[in-house]
């Protein structure tokens, strides 16, 4: 990392304007000094006062601030990540340039005016699944007069998750497997047994004990089995993204019929589960896949 780039510190340089007006004062007090002219003086300082202030000024614009990252949108390889962030300081920042310094992508976005605990968005593209790291992100300003230009760097300690892009022409495989329990609910029963020497306790009715009853055993209904469609990496050859493709293309196609499935992965198999969060468990683990 280079000096310059050193997260949450405010660095200030001369902008060419500035560069130039500074040289113009140092032309006025040389000519007044040759020439004794007070009137020169007067407009020298002058000058080196609006320069001073300046630099004051734009260095406050940018150091009394901070930015975090907030969260991300879920989006799939191909498509553009709307990333969030929220602006928090003092007093609000005005002419503010962002970048998102993505390799070898920048991403850049001006705001006029920043408030305090405004909070803001950034879109940028995305090629690849996996874990995209969010990268450094430079803030800078010429506020107010464009004399300075100062700029400060903040490092967010965040990755967003790219799901892999669902695509393939291959049919649905008709491997209908047997065997998955959909687990039953604690309270699910329909009678009460006495408890006896060796039942679990884990099955005992403590709600009932607690109301006065004898200790007594809940029969729950028996579990069923249902049938569902192992979608396995290994029943078809194709290179390796590919294969996350369609498998993804899959998923999203049982989704839609309602059907139960079942993912095989070399080092991992998760099997069907009737809550609303199985896609995406079976979408991460295509995306993290080695």
């Amino acid at each position: 990392m280079k000096p310059w780039e050193r997260p949450n510190r405010t660095f200030i340089i001369p902008s060419w304007e500035g560069s130039i007006f500074a040289s113009f004062v140092l032309c006025v007090f040389i000519i007044a000094a040759w020439n004794n002219l007070s009137w020169c003086y007067v407009t020298g300082f002058v000058m080196l006062a609006f320069f001073l202030i300046s630099v004051v000024q734009t260095n406050s614009n940018i150091d009394s601030f901070s930015i975090k990252f907030l969260t991300g949108s879920q989006v799939s390889a191909g498509e553009w990540l709307t990333l969030y962030f929220r602006f928090t300081g003092k007093t609000d920042a005005y002419n503010v340039e962002i970048e998102l310094l993505f390799e070898p992508l920048t991403v850049k976005a001006f705001y006029p005016c920043l408030q305090v605990n405004q909070d803001f968005s950034l879109q940028v593209p995305t090629n690849h699944r996996g874990l995209l790291k969010i990268p450094l992100l430079r803030v800078s300003s010429r506020f107010p007069v464009a004399l300075f230009y100062s700029w400060k760097y903040f490092e967010q300690y965040a990755d967003i998750l790219v799901l892999p892009k669902a695509q393939g022409n291959s049919a649905l495989p008709q491997n209908i497997q047997k065997g998955v329990q959909l687990p039953n609910d604690e309270d699910d029963f329909f009678e009460h047994t006495p408890y006896r020497l060796g039942h679990s306790l884990n099955h005992i009715d403590w709600k009932a004990h607690a109301r006065g009853h004898p200790l007594l055993i809940k029969k729950q209904h028996t579990q069923q089995l249902i049938s569902h469609v192992l979608l396995n990496w290994e029943d078809f050859t194709m290179e390796k993204e590919a294969k996350i493709s369609q498998l993804c293309q899959w998923i999203k196609l049982c989704e839609s019929r309602s059907l139960p499935y079942s993912l095989q992965l070399p080092q991992q198999h998760l099997v069907y589960s009737p809550d609303g969060s199985h896609q995406l468990r079976c979408l991460k683990a295509l995306a993290l896949l080695e």
